[in-house]
């Protein structure tokens, strides 16, 4: 029974949820974890999720549960399995593109207004693809070149349908120094299969390629290949989001339903706060499974979906069985580090970070694409003699934390602007 159908029927102790939900507040070892710098939640607010889920009322359930699932998917992508692109999933159909039920070229049309050349260039290339997908072929794919905007490294964005009729949108960074083209001229030839290239930022961006959609994320892959990452890597992103999603799918299922029964609740009563906790140690419980899943020795097997065990029923006993386990090895609990996204030599990660349901729907409230936005997320650096390490760096300044860009160190520590 679902949280929120149990209050309602005036269950106090709905069947989701162990006995211990007897608790008051959050017990030490979860208040204890909160506050350390590599907490999971420091890179993964439940608090925002809500807030992302209150906007988003008139929604459907279904689609309030499957945005909540991506979400999950993408930070266990991004800081688990440290694969080397994220995903933003739109809605489409005659209107065009949506998210959370906010128009994606409005945004668009609002950037270009305020913005220069680039913006206007930006809006007449997204506006091609979302006529080319309101036609509803859903055999479409498009590939769309970003070079260089405010550092040293160009975008590329794959989208295509995915089996649940929402466009996914995969995000790929590449290195290019600014003002040049040549990485990016390469990459368009490569995917375009055409003899010259664009000669201008604003061209290419004026000119998303078109391609047939085919199964496996085989396009995103070869983009992959193209801009240079290793084929190991490429295959252990494929089978790290398979598992995923057969192993640990139905629980993020549960997970994302506990979170949209929260919604309709005050934040300082009871109940949000005691299922606030459980949604915590869910969560947490799914972070150390999918650890799990990025240690596992690697399948052999090029067909790697016939070796998966597809969890298709909740095992309620097994999940909180390992829930309980949290509080007896709190001091084993899952480190984070920031984000992975994207992995490209020579390129430091610890510059980005997850991108929210709640900050997407932020930046389309504001008049900012999603893609203007991640270009955006660039954490500000300082110039100090790390604590850890005692070596000078350029630390990385990020969602409230400070820290080390050394791959030797990489420690974090709260901070205040």
């Amino acid at each position: 029974m679902p949280y929120l159908e149990a209050v309602r029927t005036r269950n106090p102790l709905p069947e989701t949820f162990p006995h211990h939900f007897h608790e008051s507040k959050s017990p030490h070892w979860l208040s204890d974890y909160e506050k350390r710098s590599d907490s999971i939640f420091h890179y993964y607010s439940l608090e925002n999720e809500v807030a992302f889920l209150k906007k988003a009322e008139n929604l459907s359930l279904s689609k309030k549960t499957y945005y909540v699932e991506e979400n999950v998917k993408r930070f266990l992508g991004e800081f688990v399995g440290k694969i080397p692109y994220t995903t933003i999933p739109y809605e489409v159909d005659g209107e065009g593109f949506s998210y959370a039920g906010l128009h994606v070229m409005d945004s668009y049309r609002t950037a270009a207004r305020l913005g220069g050349e680039r913006e206007k260039a930006e809006t007449n290339g997204f506006e091609q693809i979302e006529q080319e997908f309101k036609k509803g072929s859903g055999d479409t794919s498009a590939f769309w070149v970003s070079p260089p905007k405010i550092a040293d490294y160009g975008f590329v964005f794959v989208l295509e349908k995915d089996n649940q009729g929402f466009v996914k949108e995969y995000i790929l960074r590449y290195p290019e120094k600014r003002g040049e083209l040549t990485k990016s001229s390469r990459l368009f030839s490569n995917i375009s299969a055409q003899d010259s290239s664009p000669l201008s930022t604003d061209e290419y961006l004026l000119h998303p390629i078109f391609g047939k959609h085919v199964d496996k994320k085989e396009n995103v892959e070869e983009v992959m290949r193209l801009i240079g990452i290793d084929e190991e890597k490429i295959q252990f992103s494929r089978q790290f989001e398979q598992s995923v999603d057969a192993r640990l799918g139905i629980w993020i299922r549960k997970y994302s339903e506990i979170m949209c029964s929260l919604a309709a609740f005050d934040p300082h009563s009871f109940l949000y706060q005691q299922g606030l906790i459980e949604a915590k140690k869910i969560l947490l419980t799914i972070y150390q499974n999918a650890e799990e899943i990025r240690d596992e020795k690697p399948n052999p097997s090029p067909v790697f979906e016939s070796g998966v065990r597809v969890q298709t029923q909740l095992d309620q006993k097994r999940l909180y069985d390992r829930v309980a386990v949290l509080q007896s090895n709190a001091s084993r609990l899952p480190t984070a580090a920031a984000g992975s996204c994207p992995t490209i030599p020579g390129v430091n990660p610890l510059e980005n970070r997850v991108i929210s349901n709640a900050e997407i729907l932020q930046s389309l409230t504001q008049g900012t694409p999603p893609e203007q936005s991640l270009q955006k997320i660039k954490a500000d650096t300082l110039d100090c003699t790390c604590p850890y390490c005692k070596q000078k760096v350029k630390a990385v300044i990020a969602n409230g934390t400070i820290t080390c860009p050394r791959k030797e160190c990489g420690k974090s520590a709260p901070y205040a602007c």
